[in-house]
């Protein structure tokens, strides 16, 4: 079914921003005003793996904030597993 897929995946919430970045090498601290935060600024998951981190103490991070590269950052999602 079209969509399905949709319904099945959880968002895990993040806290910072980490796009739009300025592609300007001078200004890689900068944000810039004219465009949103896109897909590839979230860590997809579905139900089970959601429920799994978030017992882990997700942390949820950017990295490469005083270099460009390009307007966005690279994300990281940190958790503890239990095995």
């Amino acid at each position: 079914m079209p969509g399905q897929w949709r319904r099945q995946i959880n968002f895990f919430v993040i806290s910072i921003t980490i796009y739009p970045w300025s592609e300007n090498p001078d200004e890689s601290e900068v944000m810039m005003k004219t465009r949103p935060p896109a897909w590839c600024d979230r860590v997809l998951m579905n139900a089970t793996a959601f429920t799994v981190v978030k017992k882990g103490n997700p942390i949820y991070s950017s990295f490469g904030k005083d270099v460009c590269t390009g307007d966005h950052k690279p994300v990281a999602l940190a958790f503890s597993l239990d095995v």
